[in-house]
C-alpha cells in the first residue's frame, strides 16, 4: 500500500493538466455489465437481516446511459473549505510524508500515517507511525503504541477506525506493542483510545504467534469484528492451502476465522478485504474477482469475475450498510499514447440486492491510466475516487464534480488520490504532494487533506 501512495510522488503533473482540460467537456459513460461478466447471485432470500435498506435509483439493464459532463468546481464556484490534517496538535506542518487511511462516518476523527516526527512529543523511534486528528478539538495523538504508550520498534501503518473514535486498526512489524509478540512477522493490532491498551489480533488458532505478514485491515463500527488478509496458516484449522486468506476475527472471541474458503468445491484465497457497518458482510477481491462473505448466514458469493488477466476486479471497498461495493475493473489498453500500451481503469458498483454491476467510464481515464481507487458513502449513494485528479459521482443525480482543487479553484500543482467519503457524502479525505490547496504548504512532502463540499 504504501508504495502506491508513494508513486503519487512521481507521477508525472502534465498528465494532470492534460487531464483537467478534457474534464470540462468529458462525457461520462455508464452501463451494466453483461451475463458473461458478472455472476448473478439471488439474494431475496436472504434478507432476513437488514431489510431492504436505502436503495439508489434504479437504471436499466438493458440499454448503457450517458452521464452528463464532469462538473470543473472551478466554473464560476467557490471551492469548498479544504483544510490540512497531518499537522500537530498546534496545527504545524508534518516534517515527513503522511498518508490518509481512514475517519470516522461524520469526519471527525482522522487516521493516518506518517513518517513525521514532530506531530507529537516524544516521537524518535524513526520509523512511521499512526496517528488520529481530531477535527474539532485539533488535537493530533499517536496510536500505533504499546499499552503503556511505549513506541513501535517497527514500522506501523494502514489505521482503520470504529464509527466512534474509539477502536483504531492497524498493521505493524513492532515487537514492542504487545507482551509476547516473537513472530517477527508483520501483524493486525487494535488500539483501545479509551482505555490505551493494544491488542493483538492476528493471532494463531491455540494462542501462538502467526508464522505470517498480515495486513489490510478493516473494522466494524463498533469495534467488535475486524477483516485482514494474511499469509499465515496457523490463524484457522481449516485453512490447509499456502495463499493468501481473508480472516474474520470477532474481538468477543478469541479466534480468527477463514471466510475466503469454498466455492462450489474450490479452494479460493482473498486480499483487500472489507467490511460492512454491522459486520455482517465483508468483500474482498481473488484472482481478478470480487466476493462477497455473509456472517450470518456463513455463505461466500462471487460478486464478480474477470477473465484470462483482463477485466480484473480489485479494491472493493462495501458500503457501510451492506449493500453496494464498489470496486475497480482493469483492462490493458493499447492507446495512441505515450509510453503506449497503459492499463485502463473503470469504476464499477455492485448492488448486492440485485446481483448486478455497473461500469462507470471516462475520457480522462485512458490518457491518465491510473487507477480509481475507489471509496463509498454509508448508503452507496456518493464515491469519491482517483489518482490524480479526485472526482466525486453523486449515483442518484448522475453529477461528477471535481474536489481535488486548489485555493483558486484551478487545477493544484500535483497529484491527489482519494482515501475516504463520509457517511453524507459531504466530506472526502485525500493525500497529495500539492503545495496550493490550503496556504503556508512549505514542507515539500506528501500531506493529508480533508475537502468539505457543504451540503451534497
Amino acid at each position: 500500500m504504501g508504495g502506491a501512495m508513494n508513486r503519487l510522488q512521481l507521477f508525472p503533473v502534465v498528465l494532470l493538466l492534460i487531464a483537467g482540460l478534457v474534464a470540462t467537456a468529458a462525457a461520462e459513460r455508464r452501463g451494466t455489465t453483461s451475463a458473461s461478466e458478472v455472476a448473478v447471485v439471488d439474494f431475496t432470500s436472504q434478507m432476513s437481516v437488514g431489510g431492504q435498506g436505502n436503495a439508489a435509483t434504479s437504471y436499466s439493464s438493458q440499454y448503457p446511459v450517458f452521464l452528463p459532463y464532469v462538473h470543473s468546481l472551478s466554473q464560476g464556484y467557490r471551492p469548498p473549505s479544504m483544510v490540512r490534517v497531518s499537522v500537530d496538535s498546534a496545527g504545524q506542518q508534518a516534517n515527513g510524508n503522511s498518508y490518509g487511511s481512514d475517519m470516522t462516518p461524520d469526519g471527525r476523527f482522522v487516521v493516518f500515517q506518517s513518517d513525521a516526527t514532530n506531530l507529537v512529543p516524544g516521537d524518535s523511534n524513526g520509523v512511521r507511525d499512526v496517528f488520529i486528528h481530531d477535527r474539532h478539538t485539533g488535537q493530533t495523538t499517536r496510536v500505533s503504541i504499546g499499552a503503556n504508550g511505549a513506541q513501535g520498534n517497527g514500522p506501523s501503518s494502514g489505521g482503520k477506525i470504529s464509527a466512534d473514535g474509539r477502536y483504531v486498526a492497524f498493521v505493524s512489524i513492532a515487537t514492542s506493542l504487545v507482551a509476547g509478540d516473537s513472530n517477527a512477522f508483520q501483524d493486525v493490532f487494535v488500539h483501545d483510545r479509551q482505555t490505551g491498551e493494544t491488542a493483538l489480533i492476528s493471532l494463531g488458532h491455540d494462542g501462538t504467534p502467526s508464522n505470517g505478514d498480515s495486513g489490510w485491515p478493516d473494522i466494524s463500527a463498533d469495534g467488535r469484528y475486524v477483516v485482514f488478509e494474511s499469509a499465515a496458516n496457523n490463524l484457522d484449522p481449516s485453512d490447509t492451502d499456502t495463499q493468501n486468506d481473508v480472516f474474520l476475527h470477532d474481538r468477543q472471541s478469541p479466534q480468527a476465522i477463514l471466510i475466503s474458503t469454498m466455492l462450489e468445491d474450490t479452494s479460493i484465497g482473498g486480499e483487500t478485504p472489507s467490511i460492512s457497518a454491522d459486520g455482517r458482510f465483508t468483500a474482498f477481491a481473488y484472482d481478478n474477482g470480487i466476493y462477497l462473505y455473509d456472517h450470518s448466514l456463513a455463505k461466500l458469493y462471487l460478486a464478480y469475475q474477470g477473465s484470462g488477466g483482463y477485466y480484473a476486479g480489485r479494491n472493493p471497498e462495501i458500503s457501510g450498510d451492506g449493500n453496494f461495493i464498489v470496486y475497480e475493473k482493469v483492462t490493458y489498453d493499447d492507446i495512441p499514447w505515450p509510453p503506449g500500451p497503459v492499463d485502463h481503469y473503470t469504476l464499477n458498483r455492485y448492488d448486492r440486492q440485485t446481483g448486478t454491476s455497473e461500469y462507470f467510464s471516462n475520457s480522462i481515464q485512458p490518457f491518465f491510466g491510473s487507477s480509481p481507487n475507489p471509496t463509498v458513502s454509508f448508503n452507496g449513494r456518493f464515491t469519491a475516487f482517483g489518482d490524480g485528479l479526485i472526482f466525486v459521482l453523486d449515483f442518484h443525480t448522475e453529477e461528477v464534480v471535481v474536489v481535488s482543487t486548489n485555493l483558486n479553484g484551478e487545477n493544484p500543482d500535483g497529484v491527489a488520490m482519494a482515501q475516504a467519503i463520509s457517511a453524507d457524502g459531504r466530506v472526502i479525505m485525500m493525500e497529495s504532494v500539492a503545495t496550493d490547496l490550503v496556504a503556508n504548504d512549505t514542507n515539500g512532502v506528501q500531506d493529508v487533506f480533508m475537502r468539505d463540499r457543504g451540503s451534497p
